[in-house]
């Protein structure tokens, strides 16, 4: 199960489409960024899930 989704700062999004995830299931995870920067940029997506207050970083 996903217990939070969070992001690196307020000008980054991110939704899932289903909080529980079965056994070889998958979902969908929708990042958006808000920038008026032209130059190159990435932010971190963190997913935390119930398996031993596990976090994963997804980069971007």
């Amino acid at each position: 199960m996903i217990d939070t989704i969070f992001t690196s700062c307020e000008c980054t999004t991110a939704k899932i489409d289903k909080s529980t995830i079965s056994k070889n299931d998958s979902a969908i995870i929708s990042i958006s960024f808000k920038t008026d920067k032209s130059e190159e940029f990435s932010r971190e997506v963190y997913v935390k899930t119930n398996l031993s207050g596990k976090t994963y970083s997804l980069y971007g």
